[in-house]
């Protein structure tokens, strides 16, 4: 009985001890893991789901795109051809939200 006593107060600390992320912070890291399960798909209008509609985008031979259906056309494009099967592989390093009451970083 003491060992489970133990145990559970270990488990409680621990959880406790366990960084909670916020549901925005929840929701950035859906949105990500939507866009890898998408890409890896090969999905184009999945992978854009999260566009805005009047988005801009500069891909990674330097042109420059405003607006979703441009960008649900180039990357089905790139499913088709280039980046056919290829697998796409995201991690959040850091994530820090930006509110207009936030005070500036320290230099």
């Amino acid at each position: 009985m003491k060992c489970l006593l133990v145990l559970a107060t270990v488990l409680v600390a621990t959880i406790a001890a366990t960084p909670q992320s916020s549901p925005d912070e929840t929701a950035v890291r859906k949105i990500i893991q939507d866009e890898i399960t998408a890409w890896n798909s090969g999905d184009a209008a999945a992978y854009s789901r999260h566009f805005a509609a009047n988005g801009t985008f500069t891909n990674i031979r330097g042109e420059f795109f405003t607006g979703l259906q441009p960008f649900i056309e180039k990357h089905y494009n790139l499913f088709k051809g280039p980046f056919h099967g290829s697998a796409l592989k995201q991690d959040i390093v850091s994530l820090k939200f930006v509110r207009h009451d936030s005070p500036p970083e320290a230099s």
